[in-house]
């Protein structure tokens, strides 16, 4: 995971990578998106990029969010799967995130 500013320079973005068990081979019909799930600010969801073998998604750092649950979801027409890839991602507007894995591991980056 690391932060960028996005491209009016005002908020940082933050962009998480990832890996999983599902290769995207560009099926038409497939939608890989990665939900971010938050009791007080609400949820927001932002499609997966996938490219060598690494999903990527960025989301708007604008103000100070926490967010309990990051859950990656492949859907198609007639299935959908999800797996839980983070227990808890803290954004600070300023640009510092701490990401809490699924083994229950923090991790800072400013």
């Amino acid at each position: 995971m690391d932060s960028a500013w996005n491209a009016e320079g005002k908020y940082p973005e933050v962009e998480i990578r990832f890996v999983s068990n599902y290769t995207y081979t560009g099926e038409e019909g497939v939608s890989c998106t990665a939900h971010f799930h938050s009791s007080v600010f609400g949820s927001v969801s932002a499609p997966a990029e996938y490219e060598g073998g690494v999903f990527s998604v960025r989301i708007s750092a604008d103000s100070y969010k926490e967010f309990q649950n990051v859950v990656f979801t492949v859907k198609s027409e007639d299935s959908e799967k999800s797996a839980l890839i983070a227990k808890q991602l803290i954004i600070n507007g300023s640009g510092s995130f701490e990401w809490t894995n699924v083994d229950g591991e923090t991790f800072s980056i400013n």
